[in-house]
């Protein structure tokens, strides 16, 4: 079999037809790869809910509110573990007079992984408003 015959005949076109529907298979599979992707704000969702569903309670101190998160820490089998909580998408959750939370609350923590841990959640709270004495 010379080179003319192999470009002019059926082994080219078998080919040629190999080449496009392996290209189409890539472009399908970077397509559907990126629109599957999560989106940094679900994949936080998803962390938060799954450590509400698996995680053990405990006790914690909030130390710190800001607009953008809650620092807290909390200790594990001795270990003291100090963790900050993006609460932008639970805005609505959070009390209007945020740093009234500051002080003992409650802490949700993946057994697993200590490290992964929540103070608030969409289905579970475990902030304690301190009660301010008025007189």
């Amino acid at each position: 079999m010379n080179w003319v015959t192999f470009t002019s005949g059926p082994g080219l076109i078998a080919a040629a037809v190999g080449v496009v529907v392996l290209l189409g298979a890539a472009v399908f599979a970077v397509v559907r790869h990126r629109r599957n992707r999560l989106t940094p704000e679900e994949a936080e969702r998803r962390r938060r809910l799954d450590v509400n569903g698996i995680g053990k309670l405990g006790a914690c101190d909030i130390l710190d509110v800001d607009g953008e998160s809650i620092v807290y820490s909390y200790l594990v089998a001795g270990v003291e573990y100090t963790a900050s909580q993006n609460i932008q998408a639970l805005r609505g959750l959070m009390p209007e007079d945020a740093m009234s939370i500051v002080g003992p609350g409650r802490v949700k923590f993946d057994p697993r992984n200590p490290a992964n841990s929540i103070v608030i959640c969409e289905h579970w709270n475990g902030l304690q408003r301190t009660r301010v004495r008025r007189t």
